[in-house]
């Protein structure tokens, strides 16, 4: 559980770098995807079972992402982002999602809400 949530907090902060960028149109819509560059990293520790685990998620301009855990372990998949600010990352059959404000992604679960424990599964912006 604590993994996965992990893992999720990893994929906000990726879809919240990336849900920063300008793409150049005005079309009418205002959500942090559509504010910043080419792409936007975020980055922080996480609590895990094992420890804690350092997360960098990268959002590029592309709707794709790079989630790396501890310096080594690397994912990339796809994300998107509603219009409540929740991104949702996808990285082979498995998903997370994150809570994007413009300086940080936080963790959900799969019900799309906090972590009952009150632990701090956030990502702060570090780069766009």
């Amino acid at each position: 559980m604590k993994k996965i949530l992990f893992v999720a907090a990893a994929a906000v902060m990726t879809f919240a770098s990336c849900g920063n960028k300008t793409n150049g149109n005005n079309n009418g819509t205002d959500s942090i995807a559509n504010s910043t560059a080419d792409s936007t990293v975020y980055a922080g520790v996480l609590p895990g079972a094992d420890g804690s685990d350092s997360v960098t998620i990268t959002l590029k301009s592309d709707s794709t992402f790079t989630r790396t855990h501890s310096g080594s372990q690397t994912e990339t998949g796809k994300y998107s982002v509603d219009a409540k600010n929740i991104l949702t990352t996808v990285a082979g059959a498995d998903s997370n999602f994150y809570a994007m404000t413009p300086d940080s992604l936080t963790m959900l679960g799969a019900d799309k809400q906090p972590a009952a424990s009150g632990l701090p599964y956030v990502l702060k912006k570090v780069a766009k």
